[in-house]
């Protein structure tokens, strides 16, 4: 696979300089974002709590059962590292 590219649907595609797939692909979580910033590896965004916060009261589905709203999960990786993922 050419770097810079992923599979998505089963076809390898590049990833676009600006857009929803580079946004998805390359966008980071900030502790200290306070919604959305630029991204220090100069590409796409950082985003803080409150945007995922937002995110979260929009797209995830709530139950009036806390049992079954705490089973609702959004994951991603952690931030690519030149040296390999660094988990903190």
């Amino acid at each position: 696979m050419a770097d810079g590219s992923i599979v998505l649907g089963g076809c390898v595609t590049d990833v676009p300089d600006y857009g929803l797939l580079n946004d998805l692909v390359w966008s980071d979580p900030s502790d200290t974002a306070l919604e959305w910033e630029d991204n220090e590896r100069g590409v796409s965004y950082c985003y803080g709590k409150a945007v995922i916060n937002s995110f979260l009261a929009t797209h995830v589905s709530r139950s009036a059962d806390p049992d079954q709203a705490r089973g609702s999960v959004v994951s991603r990786d952690p931030p690519w590292k030149a040296d390999g993922s660094a988990w903190s």
